[in-house]
């Protein structure tokens, strides 16, 4: 009110009215962009839409989107401390999202550094089971397998009190039962001789393939089963084969009927 109690407004004048964040509309369009880039990738490989090349074009799209989108987050995140700007909801959801598209390179980036890349790894150091359709430069070569030795101490092969064809059958009955995809299978003739089978195998994420090959021998005292597995499309195989060979020798040992014996861990 004035001196004669009209009302004004000149408040209004000197007011400083609240104004957007700048950048906050193009990061969260970068955001949301760069999510739907990864799952584009997820489901085109889920369904063999788009091959390896088309992957990595993907992936390096979505990374690049979720960087640019970030830089713009930075400016607006700048604006509402410093300024006041209004936005900070938006902004915090924005920043949530691109949190999610960074997590899955983060976790590669720390699992690479952390691990030494092995293009290959087996079970037998001395003669290991052939891969059936892949040839990766380098795997099995003396100083490939003391870093596998270094890295991964425990892929050791496995003996057990069956004869060759209960062996075979068990793993075959493992590998299955842990969905690959049996490309060839050498049942043995009989318990005196040996058998295998060769897998094709795919990544929990984006189905990049890769192979085991898995060798059954005869032994004085049952059979033994030895395991090779590559992923030669990675560049870094981030432990993935070492796993594999873990995974099906943990659930091959529950399967048999009798259990291994104090060899199991040999040589």
């Amino acid at each position: 009110m004035d001196g004669t109690g009209a009302r004004t407004y000149d408040h209004l004048l000197v007011r400083r009215l609240p104004w957007r964040a700048r950048g906050l509309r193009p990061a969260r369009v970068a955001a949301v962009f760069a999510a739907f880039l990864l799952a584009e990738a997820e489901l085109g490989r889920r369904f063999a839409l788009i091959d390896l090349p088309a992957l990595w074009a993907v992936l390096a799209a979505a990374l690049v989107v979720a960087v640019v989108g970030a830089l713009a987050l930075a400016v607006a995140l700048r604006d509402i401390w410093r300024n006041g700007a209004a936005g900070f909801g938006h902004a915090l959801a924005t920043a949530a999202l691109l949190a999610l598209v960074f997590a899955p390179f983060a976790a590669v980036a720390a699992v690479a550094s952390a691990r030494a890349p092995l293009p290959a790894v087996t079970t037998d150091p001395l003669d290991p089971p052939p891969l059936a359709t892949l040839r990766v430069p380098g795997a099995f070569d003396p100083d490939h397998m003391r870093r596998q030795h270094a890295a991964a101490p425990d892929l050791v092969g496995r003996r057990f009190t069956l004869s060759t064809v209960e062996l075979h059958a068990a793993a075959r009955a493992t590998a299955v039962d842990l969905g690959w995809h049996l490309r060839r299978d050498d049942e043995p003739d009989s318990e005196d001789t040996g058998g295998g089978f060769a897998a094709e195998v795919d990544t929990p994420v984006l189905s990049i393939s890769g192979e085991v090959a898995v060798r059954i021998r005869a032994t004085p005292s049952g059979a033994r089963i030895d395991l090779s597995a590559a992923t030669p499309a990675l560049p870094h195989d981030l432990g993935l084969d070492a796993w594999r060979v873990r995974g099906f020798l943990a659930p091959s040992t529950r399967s048999c009927a009798n259990p291994p014996t104090s060899e199991s861990a040999d040589e």
